[in-house]
């Protein structure tokens, strides 16, 4: 009874749903087209994770790193470009 009544005085916050998200496997330096082994699909919290993080490699797969992305990153659409 005593834990309940101290958990009832906790407020309660909203936590998103783990997300399966494209990290970046290692450093990828700026200008490197990104191959199926340059990343890895992992669940994420979701508070960890940009709205717009890719999930796929294949989407991004062909795709060249705009910046400089370090190990463990979440890859974004902002982050590599298909030029």
């Amino acid at each position: 009874q005593y834990r309940r009544a101290i958990y009832q005085e906790q407020p309660y916050r909203f936590v998103p749903e783990p997300r399966l998200t494209l990290l970046a496997a290692y450093d990828i330096p700026a200008g490197t087209e990104l191959l199926a082994g340059h990343t890895v699909s992992l669940i994420v919290p979701g508070a960890d994770v940009p709205t717009d993080a890719l999930s796929d490699k294949e989407a991004a797969t062909g795709y060249a790193a705009v910046v400089d992305i370090a190990k463990g990153q979440p890859i974004t659409p902002d982050l590599v470009t298909a030029d």
